[in-house]
């Protein structure tokens, strides 16, 4: 099984280039990236998973630091 993403729509280009830019800019953690495309994509994306991504981002830079 293969962990790629194969983009088909404006709206799934859009989303993967959203969730690499968070990742990239360490605003939520690696293992989301698949999450956050596929939330994005479907629109059910809600406040709770935004705040539940961030504060993993945040949690892993406490502990690193």
């Amino acid at each position: 099984m293969s962990d790629e993403i194969v983009l088909k729509t404006p709206n799934e280009e859009l989303a993967v280039v959203v969730a690499k830019a968070l990742k990239d800019a360490e605003l939520v953690i690696n293992t989301r990236e698949a999450d956050i495309v596929k939330k994005l994509t479907t629109g059910t994306a809600k406040a709770e998973d935004w705040n539940r991504w961030i504060e993993e981002a945040l949690d892993v830079k406490h502990k690193q630091a």
